[in-house]
């Protein structure tokens, strides 16, 4: 533009050779606008450019950052989780007690196993003992009071632990549990002995609340099994 303004158009004194130049300057003008206007359409395209590129970038962040917490939660659930029940395996046990007796939480402690299930799988095969393990796991689901843990610690092995300490609860659930396993199958009957013991805030850790039960799961496989005996100090 300063050379456009240099040139005043009354230099010249002959009005063909000032028509000639004015549509010139016209048309340099005109190739400057368009010039100056692209570069001006350019910059807004790559000001928009990075817009967009700044704004899927942080939607794919948060994408990723959501799908790395999912997968930690389906990890931290898979570690606690025994696979074939659904129930929490020996870890997610011992992190669900640690986590109520730190508390000090009242609660009935039992350990529970299946009767004869060696002879079970003998018989039938491991296919069969396995649906067995999946039915006496849903039967417990569907005794135990909803906020109750429940753990499968391997084999034919289930710990149940109700939050609460009182006899008469405890033996409500243990009768619901031995009634509704009634009737699995014309060939053969599965019940289960169990061992109770009551944890009420003491000074004992879990290896202890466990022989508790254990000794009491002893008494009722001695005493014929299909049954439950409670511990008695």
């Amino acid at each position: 533009m300063i050379l456009f303004d240099a040139i005043k158009v009354h230099d010249f004194e002959d009005d063909e050779v000032r028509l000639k130049y004015e549509m010139v300057l016209s048309s340099e003008m005109y190739l400057f606008e368009m010039s100056s206007l692209k570069h001006d359409l350019y910059l807004m395209h790559q000001q928009q450019f990075l817009f967009a590129g700044g704004t899927i970038l942080c939607t794919s962040i948060i994408l990723v950052l959501g799908r790395m917490r999912y997968l930690d939660k389906k990890t931290e659930h898979l570690k606690y989780t025994d696979y074939a029940t659904g129930l929490l395996n020996r870890l997610g046990y011992m992190n669900q007690m640690d986590k109520m007796m730190n508390k000090g939480e009242p609660f009935t402690f039992a350990i529970m196993d299946i009767d004869h299930f060696k002879s079970i799988n003998d018989t039938y095969g491991h296919l069969v003992g396995d649906q067995v393990i999946t039915y006496v796991a849903n039967v417990l689901k569907k005794c135990c009071p909803q906020n109750s843990v429940i753990c499968r610690l391997g084999g034919d092995e289930f710990v149940i632990c109700i939050r609460d300490h009182s006899k008469e609860v405890a033996i409500s659930v243990v009768e619901s549990i031995r009634e509704d396993l009634k009737g699995y199958s014309e060939y053969f009957e599965v019940t289960v002995s169990m061992g109770i013991s009551f944890y009420r805030g003491e000074a004992v850790d879990l290896e202890k609340l466990y022989q508790q039960a254990d000794h009491a799961l002893y008494e009722s496989k001695k005493n014929g099994r299909n049954q439950y005996q409670i511990f008695q100090n």
